[in-house]
């Protein structure tokens, strides 16, 4: 029997096809849209810190290397790399949106430190590529990110300690997590 002329374009089986098409992608991309590239973007990540950094300056070779800078600016760089890592963001636009979020409200002297790189001489031209990076559809897809990481870092049970991060190197990042009540977007 054929569908009533009057019948709906979103029929009931077309309607569950693409519900079902949609959760299939909302699970591969974690509930954000957003695909995770690295293994320390995910929630349960067994990596250590250590190799999360690993990963994270292996991701990307346009990195400022922390050797090549004041060793005040250097120790700020390696705190800003880890909380990249704990808080399981990548060097995207996005990426960098949502870890100003965190930092503003999740991680003790995450202040600080964007303020040393706002004044340092040496790291202006990050600001500079990250403004050329900037496209409408980011800047709204980092809005909403930004957003989520917001209110996520307000139900942190701690504030991750950004200058003291050595001290968890040697800890799975799955544990970190859990320690201080962090969400990755």
């Amino acid at each position: 029997m054929s569908e009533p002329r009057w019948a709906p374009h979103w029929t009931v089986p077309r309607f569950q096809e693409a519900w079902r098409r949609w959760l299939t992608r909302l699970r591969r991309t974690a509930g954000n849209g957003r695909l995770r590239t690295f293994a320390y973007e995910n929630q349960e990540t067994l990596q250590s810190l250590r190799e999360g950094l690993a990963e994270y300056y292996s991701s990307d070779p346009a990195l400022l290397a922390p050797t090549s800078v004041s060793d005040e600016i250097a120790s700020r760089l390696r705190a800003h790399d880890a909380a990249h890592v704990v808080f399981g963001c990548d060097t995207s636009v996005r990426g960098e949106v949502v870890l100003a979020r965190w930092s503003l409200l999740g991680a003790a002297d995450g202040i600080p430190i964007y303020l040393c790189g706002l004044r340092s001489r040496e790291t202006r031209f990050l600001f500079a590529d990250f403004f050329r990076k900037l496209r409408p559809r980011n800047l709204l897809l980092a809005a909403l990110d930004g957003g989520r990481a917001l209110v996520r870092s307000l139900r942190m049970r701690r504030r991750w300690p950004s200058l003291d991060w050595e001290r968890y190197a040697d800890r799975p990042l799955a544990e970190i997590r859990s320690e201080f009540g962090i969400r990755v977007v």
